[in-house]
């Protein structure tokens, strides 16, 4: 999760640039390439009588009023080559020079094409298709043999940085427009769709990844070799979708300084659209969605929506926004994929509708922490005597020791399918976020009842004001996890005593989920149930020490931590509350009554 930052944490790292790794990598270029820079400058200035400057382009004011599809040659371009074509009427495209033939070969012509390489293979980017029709934006940096090949009309620029020869050309020649030198040649063709001013900005083909070496551009590129070098480092990293992907070193760095040029300068007018990408905390639609959803309020939500409620905690504010990034891609693609399948099933208003016959009903919230076998006997005794909810990860430890749970809630919009996948019981209906995991959605077969949580970031208001199917489905306040809004969901819906199972908060008997959990293979970790497997696997976390209701001096890591500093905080601070009582092993700061007593008291 640390590539996706809180904003206030992301920084210029040099004069212009917001990775500092761009500067050396643009200062490595200029070491071999100035001279042959200044010979084509040299070569290429009368050519600018002929031609047109980009200051044409970017004074004009038109495009205020139109969207611009910026389009690179990254894989995913392929799968979207056919919404591309289907509205291609409703934006303006700049296209680089690599995707350029992938577009006009699937009859799409782009309105400018970008270039910026001065190698002279950016040459043959330009052979086989005729030129006379297209317009370009290139650099008299570039070749001279680029402009013999190109019978189009050409808008001039030439790049700038604070490395000795670009600062000294573009102080030199003040005459000409410049735009800010970038390795990537898809970031200088943004740079230039963001200064044209564009309404809203799209991108597509912006991987900066790759998920086969040898595929590591879209198809019908005009490279001599469209693959990764042999000798260039893969990395492997996260997705924006949370999966794993590959690039390269440079493909990482100018990733990382792109998003951060995006979140930083212009984040409400910029969707990243491509289906595979590194493009971390930029909101994402898919293209065809948002197309075809042209004529809605899209452009009005940001300025109505406001967020839901603030916390009094910096702790909070900041896990909140690094929370939020790092899922925010997976929500939005979740929300569009789920679409049939809410608009089958059934949301939580009906059972907020039912709040008077919970009024005199006993409910059991049970957490998938280790203590929750505590109370299994008992609650199999006196199951008929509970409404039993429980969370997606508490499901098959209840389901396998004999009690099938009335309700689950699911939060996480992660694949969290495995904590349904052993479940075949009928009893059991799933109350799941609509940004839950498609794929977990698929492997439930019983009830579901839809949810949104409380929307924090404006980005939610705005998704469910596009998405017509969502815009009556009611809001959960989300407490950070399952367990925490499991409880004041249940609260809520009015129910006479609310008890608490299971929500350890802490590793309980140096375990870390109860018993047939299969929470651990979802995060990757080895079973985790002694002293030295929770220090072997969870140091990275933080690993604390408290002290639970029961004296005992157990280990905790920081989030847990905060979330169960969270819950007690929000609990204790409010009388409504009173009628919540902890009854297995738990760091909670709330009221603790064993089950065996606390089922006396409460079954009558």
């Amino acid at each position: 999760m640390n590539d996706f930052n809180t904003i206030n944490d992301v920084k210029l790292e040099t004069r212009f640039h917001y990775h500092k790794e761009i500067l050396e990598i643009n200062s490595a270029e200029e070491g071999l390439l100035k001279d042959i820079w200044a010979n084509n400058f040299r070569d290429n200035l009368k050519l600018v009588e002929k031609q047109k400057k980009l200051d044409v382009l970017l004074n004009d004011k038109k495009w205020e009023q139109n969207e611009c599809v910026v389009v690179g040659a990254g894989p995913s371009l392929d799968d979207d080559i056919e919404a591309l074509k289907k509205y291609r009427r409703q934006v303006k495209i700049i296209s680089t020079d690599m995707a350029a033939y992938a577009l006009i070969k699937n009859g799409i012509k782009p309105d400018f094409i970008f270039t910026k390489k001065a190698h002279e293979d950016v040459v043959k980017l330009f052979t086989g298709f005729p030129t006379q029709d297209l317009k370009f934006v290139a650099n008299l940096l570039q070749p001279p043999e680029l402009f013999k090949k190109i019978k189009g009309g050409v808008y001039f620029y030439i790049p700038f940085d604070e490395t000795t020869f670009l600062n000294n050309i573009s102080a030199l020649n003040p005459q000409l427009p410049k735009l800010l030198n970038k390795p990537s040649t898809f970031v200088m063709a943004f740079i230039l769709a963001r200064s044209m001013n564009f309404k809203k900005i799209y991108l597509l083909g912006a991987d900066f990844c790759f998920d086969d070496p040898q595929k590591f551009y879209c198809n019908d590129v005009l490279a001599d070799k469209p693959h990764m070098k042999d000798n260039v480092q893969v990395l492997k990293l996260e997705s924006i979708f949370l999966d794993y992907t590959m690039t390269t070193k440079d493909l990482y760095v100018s990733s990382e300084d792109f998003y951060r040029i995006i979140v930083m300068e212009t984040p409400e007018k910029v969707f990243n659209c491509s289906r595979r990408s590194t493009l971390y905390n930029v909101d994402w639609v898919y293209f065809g969605e948002i197309m075809k959803r042209f004529h809605t309020t899209k452009d009005n939500i940001f300025s109505q929506g406001n967020v839901e409620y603030l916390t009094a905690s910096n702790e909070t504010e900041k896990m909140n926004e690094v929370t939020h990034n790092y899922f925010k891609t997976t929500i939005a693609k979740n929300m569009f994929d789920n679409i049939n399948r809410v608009s089958r099933e059934k949301n939580i208003s009906e059972l907020i509708n039912k709040k008077s016959e919970y009024s005199e009903k006993n409910v059991i919230i049970c957490g998938a922490g280790p203590s929750l076998k505590e109370c299994i006997p008992l609650l199999k005794q006196y199951r008929d005597h509970f409404i039993v909810c429980g969370v997606d990860a508490s499901l098959l430890p209840l389901y396998k020791a004999g009690v099938e749970p009335d309700f689950i809630l699911s939060i996480d919009p992660c694949n969290l399918s495995l904590f349904f996948k052993q479940y075949d019981g009928t009893k059991t209906a799933l109350i799941a976020s609509v940004h839950t995991h498609p794929d977990a959605v698929d492997a439930w077969g019983n009830r579901i009842y839809f949810y949104f949580p409380m929307p924090l970031k404006r980005l939610y208001y705005w998704l469910l004001s596009l998405i017509d199917e969502y815009q009556k489905i009611p809001f959960i306040k989300p407490l950070g996890n399952c367990g925490s809004t499991m409880l004041i969901f249940a609260h809520e819906l009015g129910f006479k005593n609310v008890a608490i199972a299971g929500m350890d908060f802490s590793y309980t008997g140096d375990r870390m989920y109860a018993e047939h959990s299969v929470s651990e293979e979802i995060m990757g970790f080895e079973k985790i149930d002694d002293k030295e497997k929770i220090v072997k696997n969870l140091s990275k976390f933080q690993l604390l020490q408290r002290t639970n209701c029961r004296g005992e001096k157990v280990y905790t890591d920081a989030p847990m931590d905060y979330y169960a500093r969270t819950i007690s905080g929000y609990i204790s601070d409010d009388a409504r509350y009173s009628n919540i009582t902890n009854v297995t092993t738990s760091i909670l700061a709330l009221p603790f009554m064993p089950f065996s007593e606390y089922v006396k008291r409460v079954v009558k």
